[in-house]
């Protein structure tokens, strides 16, 4: 069962080389302080700031409230950054607010960002949902980001339809990618 769960390779860095100066207030606040503004602040500034913190804290303890947050938040941009920081926090627990976003978010950034955590994740468990935004999101930088997500994952069931979106794609970016994703898959199996 953990064997379906993850890739072949380990992922247990994700690397994040984004730099931003957080304001003391928050940089040196405690978690549970960072939660409550997170979920209460009325400055989009301050939350996403708060996000951005708590992505850089990896901490398994604010998955339940970035959730929240991704669910919530009127700001796509901080929906954004509390998608990020759950894929950065790395463990399967994740894939459920990451998925949830990906199907639901109105905002075609805030899908991105999902589509782009659960490739650099890289579970298995993943691959049916980013297959399916090539059959229904109308943003092609999403599609093109579940198509790089595909190829991180790994899933080989996936290279006919790969195959079959390298083909009809409209957007020769994507179309490209497919095959690179195929390409990925072949040689890492």
């Amino acid at each position: 069962f953990v064997a379906k769960l993850r890739t072949r390779r380990a992922r247990r860095v994700i690397p994040d080389a984004a730099k931003y100066a957080l304001p003391a207030s928050i940089k040196n606040s405690s978690t549970p302080a960072l939660i409550e503004k997170l979920l209460h602040s009325p400055s989009a500034d301050v939350r996403w700031s708060v996000a951005f913190a708590l992505r850089q804290r990896r901490d398994p303890s604010t998955i339940e409230p970035l959730w929240d947050a991704l669910r919530r938040d009127p700001v796509a941009l901080v929906r954004q950054q509390c998608a990020v920081a759950l894929g950065k926090i790395g463990t399967r627990a994740v894939l459920g607010p990451l998925i949830e976003g990906l199907w639901h978010d109105a905002d075609p950034a805030v899908r991105q960002a999902c589509a782009i955590a659960l490739g650099n994740l890289g579970y298995a468990l993943a691959a049916p949902d980013l297959a399916n935004v090539l059959e229904r999101d109308p943003a092609a930088f999403v599609r093109w980001d579940a198509v790089l997500a595909l190829g991180q994952v790994g899933n080989s069931s996936l290279e006919p339809l790969l195959a079959e979106w390298a083909e009809k794609e409209r957007a020769h970016a994507i179309r490209d990618a497919c095959r690179d994703a195929i390409e990925k898959i072949k040689n890492e199996g």
